[in-house]
């Protein structure tokens, strides 16, 4: 027996084994063009592809490694854990390389965090940290540093997780890259108010000043790592900065002023030291 499809009453839907949106951890956009996003098979290396955005923004996988998403009689097994691997890369050089290790099939859009760092709410994504070699958008503050291992001064902290915080608020987020230099973007906070009777400041006022604290998560079983899986990123033990290798007291707090580029190191040193 043959079915006519009738416009309006019918229509095709395509299941996916796996969905990929990936979005800035500054400000939260879809990110799909300038990204290189490809899937192995980790038991037959040979066997990978490429998966290219929709006009979404959305990185779907229709079949891979035996299976296929069109319809559940297609799926042969799941691949189980450990088994794919999915590398991003920026070719913009805007965010850092990340690897991801999704089950497949997934079930819808994937998230590696299980949505740790957004609402429930919000629709599940992967997230991008900047790069060192990205531009600092318009309106946007930004806190650079390049980490050492403190019993290593020459060699640098790796994949290091940063938070910066002002008080009880977590204003940025960022990761180390394999040379261990740090960007955090983001957006200034809101103006304190100004002292009264205060005399004029020097340089900018004091509302437009703020103290703030950088921390640090690093594991020293990442530094082997060319490009570091998200989750293990994201699970790091939380670490000391130290202004110096031969420091004993952590790094202090640090003074963000509007329109600069804070610097986390502490002349006449140009780095900032991770303890292990």
């Amino acid at each position: 027996m043959t079915a006519l499809l009738q416009p309006g009453f019918y229509r095709v839907v395509r299941s996916a084994l796996l969905g990929l949106q990936f979005r800035d951890a500054v400000d939260g956009r879809v990110v799909g063009e300038g990204l290189e996003v490809q899937i192995q098979d980790l038991w037959q290396p040979r066997r990978h592809q490429m998966l290219t955005a929709n006009r979404s923004g959305i990185f779907a996988l229709h079949a891979f490694a035996g299976l296929r998403g069109d319809d559940d009689d297609a799926i042969d097994s799941p691949t189980g854990p450990g088994r794919s691997r999915v590398d991003v890369r920026d070719t913009r050089g805007r965010y850092l390389p990340l690897a991801l290790q999704p089950e497949l099939p997934a079930g819808g859009l994937w998230s590696p965090d299980g949505g740790r760092a957004s609402p429930p709410t919000a629709t599940p994504h992967v997230r991008l940290f900047s790069a060192a070699t990205r531009p600092i958008p318009v309106a946007m503050a930004s806190l650079r540093a390049e980490l050492r291992r403190a019993s290593r001064p020459d060699l640098p902290a790796p994949w290091a997780r940063l938070e910066l915080w002002l008080r009880a608020s977590r204003i940025a987020e960022g990761q180390a890259d394999a040379a261990g230099r740090a960007l955090l973007v983001f957006p200034l906070p809101r103006p304190r108010e100004a002292l009264l009777g205060a005399s004029p400041p020097v340089g900018p006022p004091p509302a437009f000043e703020w103290t703030v604290t950088l921390r640090a998560f690093w594991s020293p079983a990442r530094a082997a790592d060319a490009v570091p899986d998200l989750d293990a990123v994201l699970d790091q033990p939380a670490a000391t900065l130290l202004p110096s290798s031969a420091s004993l007291v952590p790094l202090p707090a640090l003074l963000l002023r509007a329109g600069e580029t804070l610097q986390a190191a502490r002349p006449p040193s140009s780095f900032v030291y991770v303890a292990e």
